[in-house]
């Protein structure tokens, strides 16, 4: 678990470090009710895999209530890992009560065509370590709701040549949750499918972590 609820329901602790992408999913996909606040006071670290989705959930989250997730108890330590990462421009967009300068970072200069299909609020972020191990993630609410999977996923395997990559490619819709693990000598596109509990707005979500 990366969360549990304590005594005040509008605060919410990270409280592992786990690296599941289900469990990540779990933690972050589940009903906004109300304009939230989130404690990591006991927090030492920021893992990449959670920021991403967490990310994911402040865009629905400002959807739902026009306002930004509340962030309190952030270590000097965390946000130094956020601003690493290159995220310090997203945090300040999504979230408040804290201010990330920016520090620029390496990344993959790649444009994709159907990021069109979200609002004015999305993300997209490419960060990379070398020229084989990056992450790449972005997700956003829908203009339309009824978008096709095929264009984004094809698109997002033949700029990336996830075809010839090690790792993992992960995209939630409203609906359902998609896992794609990347292996060079698999010549199949399997892609693990689970229903999920239906989101009160259209989004799509992807992450992938790529490894030599």
């Amino acid at each position: 678990m990366f969360w549990e609820e304590n005594t005040n329901q509008k605060i919410k602790k990270l409280e592992s470090q786990d690296k599941s992408i289900y469990s990540l999913d779990t933690a972050i996909f589940y009903p906004i009710l109300e304009p939230e606040i989130w404690d990591f006071s006991e927090a030492l670290e920021f893992k990449k895999e959670f920021i991403l989705f967490f990310l994911m959930r402040a865009i629905l989250h400002k959807k739902k209530t026009q306002e930004g997730i509340e962030l309190i108890g952030l270590s000097i330590e965390a946000k130094a890992q956020i601003q690493k990462l290159g995220l310090s421009s997203w945090m300040n967009k999504f979230f408040t009560r804290n201010f990330f300068p920016s520090l620029v970072g390496s990344s993959l200069e790649i444009s994709f065509k159907f990021l069109e299909i979200f609002e004015k609020d999305y993300f997209y972020i490419n960060y990379i370590q070398n020229k084989k191990n990056f992450t790449i993630s972005g997700g956003g609410i829908l203009v339309h709701p009824n978008v096709r999977l095929k264009e984004p996923i094809e698109e997002l395997f033949q700029k990336l040549e996830l075809s010839k990559r090690e790792g993992i490619f992960y995209y939630r819709t409203t609906h359902n949750s998609y896992l794609y693990p990347l292996e060079k000598d698999s010549k199949s596109r399997i892609f693990f499918v689970q229903e999920r509990e239906k989101f009160e707005f259209p989004f799509h979500f992807f992450y992938i972590d790529c490894k030599d």
